[in-house]
């Protein structure tokens, strides 16, 4: 048979193997891993001394995003698939925020027009349940598996997102009755706003803005939500998706959880793993590196590495929410109006795998089995995304294990100005990158168009499949 394209000599990994094998794309489909198959072939890809795995999966993204009176993030579809690209991401699932009286489903469709002509790799959505829609729209919920969005992002924090206990219990008990996933931005909204409160009326100095902001949202606040928001799932037998939990708290609520048999999962944001508190340390140059939840101890860091390790977590995602530098730095901002969040999508697969599976000597199929086959279960994606089965979608990722790649803002595709990681060095990097057979990132360039990307219509759940 002649192939499309034959990647040769490399070492195929998915969560079942890691073995030397040539794998072959033929109408933008896996059709053979094996070893010794002919190159007769459109393109041949020498991946000698590499590894080849399936495309990373990014769930959580904010793309052309209008975050409340913030102003809108700096990469839109076209930006942000693009340093999705170059980083070895060939899926993305960004939140679709319905507007003032916007129902859900017209969320998603708003969302669909703007990124089909701009998206350099596949999408989805995860439409987000605010509080009008909570109210007067939960009988949307019911459409949502036919329009390939079974799941949904709720907020137990953040004056305009944020639901009501009731809210959240009605929505969760919606989204069981119709097989929907709903994901979670947990922290308990009471508390943070006192701490908040009782900050403001000490005239904080304006340096000091980012601890000011660490000391508003503890790890307690998280840990209190998770707990609360998994009993209330437990109790109406939803399943729930805690995303970006940032401390051992937190993940201490999420363990207390699955030993109650709440079907429970939970996502870290790569940020953590590379980051901690250290950071807010810096004086205003600190207030670059807000995000929500802030960024925690050392202590809470090697928390959230051993909760991916032991299977507490079972995801990675870069929570992607890009400013310029000028916006987070903004000196017109306290530590309670702060921009949270900055760019990760094109750093965190390479990130993973060095700090990973080099530094802590993960095996290349439970790396796999968090940057790809996890997610692809999760959120209905699987088996077409995060594996390299014959029929998959051929979205395939060769990683030199031996490049050493220092980051700098001047690799980076996002137009967001500043790059969180600058400096990091990582041992171990994506060359190729292939999105349905296709080269869209080789030699150190994106060359996609955009547009190309494709909108997935996902089916439900299968996270009963995940693996530690």
């Amino acid at each position: 048979m002649t192939y499309d394209c034959v990647i040769k000599g490399g070492v195929a990994a998915t969560t079942d193997f890691a073995r030397p094998a040539d794998v072959a794309v033929h109408g933008g489909r896996v059709a053979a891993v094996e070893a010794g198959i002919d190159d007769n072939a459109g393109l041949v890809i020498d991946a000698s001394g590499c590894l080849v795995i399936p495309g990373g999966i990014d769930v959580h993204t904010h793309f052309d995003t209008q975050i409340g009176d913030d102003g809108r993030t700096a990469d839109d579809y076209e930006s942000g698939t693009r340093a999705a690209a170059a980083g070895g991401i060939t899926t993305i699932l960004n939140f679709a925020f319905p507007a003032a009286g916007e129902s859900l489903l017209a969320a998603v469709a708003r969302e669909e027009k703007l990124a089909g002509p701009q998206a350099h790799v596949d999408y989805g959505f995860h439409p987000v349940v605010v509080p009008h829609v909570a109210e007067t729209g939960l009988h949307e919920l019911r459409e949502l598996p036919a329009v390939g969005c079974p799941s949904v992002k709720i907020f137990t924090t953040i004056e305009e997102f944020r639901l009501s206990d009731k809210q959240i219990l009605h929505v969760l008990s919606t989204a069981a009755s119709h097989g929907i996933l709903v994901a979670v931005h947990a922290e308990d909204d009471a508390l943070a706003a006192f701490l908040v409160s009782r900050t403001r009326g000490r005239s904080p100095v304006p340096d000091e803005a980012a601890r000011d902001f660490e000391a508003c949202h503890p790890p307690v606040a998280e840990a209190l939500s998770v707990h609360r928001v998994a009993a209330y799932a437990h109790e109406v037998s939803a399943e729930v998706y805690f995303v970006h939990l940032s401390s051992a708290a937190a993940v201490d609520a999420l363990r207390a959880a699955h030993l109650n048999g709440t079907r429970a999962l939970g996502e870290t944001r790569s940020a953590y793993l590379f980051l901690d508190n250290r950071r807010h340390a810096l004086g205003r140059e600190a207030t670059k590196y807000i995000c929500l939840p802030p960024l925690r101890s050392r202590a809470d860091q090697e928390a959230l590495w051993t909760g991916l390790e032991n299977g507490d977590l079972v995801t990675v995602a870069s929570d992607h929410t890009s400013w310029m530098a000028e916006e987070k730095m903004d000196p017109g901002l306290d530590f309670a109006t702060l921009k949270p969040g900055f760019a990760g999508v094109q750093t965190w697969l390479g990130m993973l795998y060095s700090e990973g599976v080099r530094r802590r000597g993960w095996s290349l199929q439970h790396f796999v089995s968090v940057s790809s086959a996890n997610p692809a279960k999760i959120f209905g994606l699987w088996p077409r995304k995060g594996s390299l089965d014959v029929g998959a979608d051929a979205d395939i990722v060769i990683l030199d294990p031996e490049r050493t790649v220092r980051l700098t803002r001047q690799m980076m595709q996002s137009r967001s100005d500043y790059e969180a990681l600058e400096g990091h060095q990582a041992l171990g990097w994506p060359t190729t990158v292939l999105s349905r057979g296709e080269v869209i990132y080789s030699d150190g360039a994106v060359c996609s168009t955009p547009g190309r990307g494709q909108l997935l219509r996902r089916s439900r759940s299968v996270a009963g499949e995940t693996r530690a």
